[in-house]
C-alpha cells in the first residue's frame, strides 16, 4: 500500500532535486522510433495486451536504440506518486536495462547478436540485441531454475542465435545461479556473469540486488 509506505518511511516525504520512478511489470511493449506516434500509443499497447480496467499506458524513448517502450500502470497509482512528485520521472524497470546492455562490452562496436539475462527471485528479464538494436524484450516469471532454463534455451533457439559464437550474459543474484550457468554452458559455448561494481549505474545495481 503506498499511502501506508509515504507514512512509515520518513525520506519518502523528504524534496529532492529529481525523482524517478522505477516501476517493475511485465507489461511492456517496444516500438520502432520513427513509427511511434504518441497519439496511436494506447491502441499499439492494446494489441499486445488485453486492457486491463483503470490502466494508463506511458513511454520511455531510448535514442540511442530507436525505439520508444510502452508501458502499463495503474491510473492510481500513477497519479498518487506525481501528486507525491510531481516533478518525478516515471521509467519500466526494462528501460535502464536496454540502455545498458545495448552498450556493455563493447556492444557499440560489436554488430553480432547477444542475449542478455538479469535475474530476479522470482523473475527473469531477457533481452537481446543485434548491434544497440533490441530483437527480443520480455519479463518471465518462474517457480524453478529449469523454467529459466527453459525460457533462455527457447528465446535463444527462436531468434536463431549460434549456440557456438554469439554470447550470452547473466546479471543479478539468486540462490541458484551457479546450477543455472553450469546448465547454460552445456548448450551455450559462451556464457558469462556481468557483476555488479562501480561502473554500473545505480539503477541497474538496484535490479540486481
Amino acid at each position: 500500500n503506498l499511502k501506508q509506505l509515504f507514512s512509515e518511511l520518513d525520506f519518502l516525504n523528504r524534496p529532492y532535486k529529481q525523482v524517478n520512478i522505477l516501476l517493475a511489470g511485465s507489461r511492456f511493449t517496444i516500438v520502432p522510433l520513427n513509427m511511434f506516434d504518441e497519439k496511436q500509443m494506447e491502441s499499439v499497447f492494446g494489441y499486445n495486451y488485453l486492457r486491463k480496467e483503470n490502466e494508463f499506458v506511458l513511454y520511455n524513448t531510448l535514442k540511442g536504440n530507436d525505439v520508444v517502450l510502452l508501458f502499463g500502470i495503474d491510473k492510481n497509482v500513477h497519479q498518487y506518486l506525481i501528486e507525491q512528485y510531481p516533478q518525478a520521472s516515471v521509467y519500466s524497470h526494462i528501460t535502464p536495462l536496454i540502455a545498458y546492455f545495448s552498450g556493455c562490452d563493447g556492444a557499440e562496436k560489436d554488430f553480432s547478436r547477444k542475449m542478455y539475462i538479469a535475474l530476479q527471485e522470482q523473475s527473469i528479464d531477457i533481452c537481446c540485441f543485434e548491434y544497440k538494436r533490441p530483437i527480443f524484450i520480455n519479463t518471465f516469471e518462474y517457480q524453478h531454475i529449469d523454467d529459466c532454463i527453459y525460457y533462455i534455451l527457447h528465446i535463444w533457439k527462436q531468434i536463431d542465435l549460434n549456440q557456438e559464437t554469439n554470447n550470452l550474459y547473466l546479471i543479478g543474484t539468486i540462490p541458484d545461479k551457479e546450477r543455472l550457468m553450469k546448465e547454460l554452458k552445456r548448450y551455450i559455448l559462451h556464457v558469462y556473469a556481468i557483476k555488479a561494481n562501480d561502473k554500473i549505474p545505480f539503477d541497474m545495481q538496484i535490479l540486481a540486488v
